[in-house]
């Protein structure tokens, strides 16, 4: 038997049995100690499962029971680390605001600093700000110095949803001209 890692939430496991199809009955009103029970449940009892393309790169159940054990990719970071994270965004949100001038902005000395803290939050793209803040770091700079943020699958889809969504044509008003006569009996 394997550990699931606890960095895996309720949702987060409810989601994978839907995302892969996993032969797994459940209610929302089990605990995540059910839910964990029923996935090991169902890995020891079908060896050669496979899985069709998903997000999680998941292809097989030995990829499933390492994508369990390790650490849950999209929960990095504790209260703290995320405080500190969003921090350092807004701050270098607030430098490209300002031109880049470090006068403006009293937390950097330097733009070699907000180059260094853009390298260590790129790596945090789920979180909206630091989208952002590279986004307009990436703005004035040249091509080849960019800073791509890491965004995990999820993110990704939903970020395709939602860009797919915003350019839908919803008619919201239909005028018509002409004479109309109503008969009400």
């Amino acid at each position: 038997m394997f550990v699931i890692h606890k960095s895996h939430s309720k949702n987060n496991l409810l989601n994978l049995i839907n995302d892969l199809s996993l032969k797994i009955i459940f209610s929302h009103q089990d605990s995540k100690k059910d839910i964990q029970n029923k996935i090991k449940d169902f890995c020891s009892s079908d060896l050669n499962k496979k899985f069709e393309e998903n997000l999680y790169n998941i292809k097989n159940l030995y990829d499933l029971k390492c994508f369990l054990i390790s650490a849950n990719p999209q929960k990095k970071l504790s209260i703290k680390e995320k405080k500190n994270v969003m921090f350092l965004a807004k701050q270098i949100i607030n430098y490209v605001l300002h031109s880049k001038c470090l006068e403006w902005i009293p937390y950097y000395n330097s733009h070699q600093d907000v180059i260094d803290d853009l390298d260590y939050l790129k790596k945090y793209g789920d979180i909206p700000s630091v989208r952002r803040a590279c986004n307009l770091m990436n703005q004035t700079l040249v091509p080849q110095d960019h800073f791509i943020p890491v965004i995990s699958p999820h993110i990704k889809e939903k970020l395709k949803e939602k860009k797919e969504k915003k350019w839908q044509v919803i008619p919201t008003y239909n005028f018509n001209k002409g004479s109309f006569t109503l008969k009400f009996e």
